[in-house]
């Protein structure tokens, strides 16, 4: 009789250590779930930082395309328009 209470006693004992060792074991996931949960976090705020500068890099480059295409329609037609009035002025006065 002794030796099965012994026995249902050494079993408790193991099935509590088993428990124990069992928490900890969910402990640790759950750090390091919360831990990858923050790098989450920490990713997402990058990716919209990202995107924030992408947005604002597009309007500069549009704003830039805008000038170039600006200063080559104004350039050509200086050319096309001005150069021959001033080839003829030249030709009249010289």
């Amino acid at each position: 009789m002794e030796a099965l209470e012994s026995k249902m006693q050494r079993s408790s004992r193991e099935l509590r250590e088993a428990v124990r060792r069992l928490e900890s074991r969910f402990d640790r996931m759950e750090r390091r779930f919360d831990q990858m949960d923050q790098r989450f976090n920490i990713m997402e705020g990058q990716i919209m930082h990202l995107s924030s500068e992408t947005l604002k890099i597009s309007a500069e480059l549009r704003k830039t395309h805008r000038w170039m295409i600006g200063v080559a329609v104004s350039a050509t037609s200086i050319i096309v328009l001005l150069l021959p009035i001033s080839w003829k002025l030249a030709d009249r006065f010289f």
